[in-house]
């Protein structure tokens, strides 16, 4: 990349053409005094303000090229492309094949990826972006090496994976969200009381406001039954 760069500047210096702006000319000039210095933030922020003032090929180029060393790929791909599109421009024509051959270089750095599988509309996050939603019907382009995506949807436990990207490799992955599992609240907890082993709600005894008439004869009989059996050892160790 540095050879690349190295001849990119160097082609640039010993084509310069006047711009039609002579301001615009002197930015870009300043710019590539401070890529020879290796100032390429400084060269970016000059080559910007020439770009501002008529958002030409050449200038445009320029940027592209600073934010090779820079390494801000996304720029600079979409910088090179725009002034490779100004084909009149007889300063593109010139250096035109720097350009392409450092457009080639960019590209190099970015890879796909396409992630299927559901629920139907599940976001893939990548970066914090947006990359798709599931399932991709295309590939999505992404920096090569390693990467990380998240595929998250409303109702579903998100899954992350990491995968490496080659750059001639298209990578495929299937992911399948797996759903929230149903909850009680506890609100419907708190209105369901337990029960012990006598079927009683937790808490409260039998006696407490004991049933009346034939409904409680019924009900306190088990209890009767079970007093009249208890021997008489377990009524003595009641006794003070």
């Amino acid at each position: 990349m540095a050879l690349t760069v190295a001849l990119a500047v160097s082609a640039f210096e010993s084509s310069f053409a006047r711009a039609a702006d002579p301001a615009e000319d002197e930015l870009n000039r300043q710019g590539v005094d401070a890529r020879k210095r290796d100032d390429d933030a400084a060269a970016l922020a000059l080559f910007r303000k020439a770009y501002e003032l008529h958002h030409s090929p050449r200038s445009a180029a320029q940027m592209g090229l600073a934010e090779i060393a820079l390494g801000q790929w996304t720029d600079a791909e979409a910088h090179l492309r725009e002034a490779l599109g100004g084909t009149t421009d007889p300063w593109i024509q010139k250096n035109e094949r720097v350009l392409r051959d450092s457009l080639a270089r960019v590209q190099e750095e970015f890879g796909t990826i396409q992630v299927l599988g559901g629920p139907n509309g599940a976001e893939v996050m990548v970066e914090g972006k947006v990359l798709g939603t599931l399932p991709m019907h295309k590939p999505g382009r992404v920096r090569t090496g390693e990467c990380r995506f998240e595929v998250r949807a409303p109702g579903y436990v998100s899954a992350t994976r990491t995968v490496t990207i080659k750059h001639s490799v298209p990578r495929r992955e299937t992911v399948e969200l797996a759903p929230f599992a149903p909850t009680v609240s506890a609100q419907n907890v708190a209105a369901q009381p337990s029960k012990d082993e006598g079927g009683f709600s937790q808490g409260r005894s039998p006696s407490a406001n004991p049933p009346t008439g034939e409904m409680g004869r019924r009900r306190l009989r088990p209890y009767a039954w079970v007093a009249a059996r208890r021997p008489a050892s377990f009524s003595a160790a009641l006794k003070p």
